[in-house]
C-alpha cells in the first residue's frame, strides 16, 4: 500500500508559491522531490495550477476604486428610493380602489332614468346586486388594510 501524504508537502507548496520551483530549491528538498512520487506529483499539479492562475491574472481588469465606490453609492440610492416608494405605491393602490368603490356606489345611487329613459342603476343592480357590492368593497378594504400593514411595518 502506498502513502497518501508526505511530511514535506508543505515545503514543496511553499517553494511553488514563492516562485522557487523547480530551479531554486534547496539541495535536500530537490533530492527529496526526486525520490518521493507524492511530492513530485504535488509539484507538477501545483505548478500547473500556479501557472494557470498567473496567466489568468494577466487578463483580469480590476475596476478603479472610484468606479466601484460610485456603483455602490448608486445601488444604495436606488435601494433607498425603492424602499421609500413602496408605501407610496401602496397608498396609490388603496386610493385607486377607494375611487373605484366610490364610482360604483355613485352609479348605484344616481337615478339615470331621467336622462333619456335608460335605467343604468337598474342595469347595474341586475348584474351586480347591492349586497355583493358591499361585501366586495368591505373585503377589499380589509385586504388592502392588511396589505398596507405588512408593507409599512415589515420590521
Amino acid at each position: 500500500m502506498s502513502r497518501v501524504e508526505c511530511i514535506r508537502e508543505q515545503e514543496v507548496l511553499d517553494a511553488i508559491t514563492s516562485g522557487r520551483w523547480p530551479d531554486r530549491l534547496s539541495e535536500d528538498l530537490s533530492a527529496h522531490v526526486a525520490d518521493c512520487t507524492i511530492c513530485a506529483d504535488l509539484g507538477l499539479v501545483a505548478e500547473s495550477l500556479s501557472a494557470d492562475y498567473q496567466e489568468s491574472l494577466k487578463n483580469v481588469r480590476v475596476p478603479s476604486a472610484g468606479l466601484v465606490w460610485w456603483r455602490a453609492e448608486l445601488r444604495a440610492r436606488q435601494d433607498a428610493v425603492q424602499t421609500v416608494n413602496r408605501p407610496i405605491r401602496w397608498a396609490q393602490y388603496i386610493a385607486a380602489a377607494c375611487s373605484l368603490a366610490a364610482v360604483v356606489i355613485l352609479l348605484r345611487l344616481v337615478d339615470f332614468s331621467s336622462f333619456g329613459g335608460f335605467d343604468l342603476r337598474g342595469a347595474i343592480g341586475h348584474f351586480l346586486p347591492i349586497p355583493i357590492v358591499y361585501v366586495t368593497l368591505g373585503g377589499l378594504a380589509v385586504v388592502l388594510s392588511v396589505a398596507a400593514y405588512f408593507v409599512l411595518f415589515d420590521d
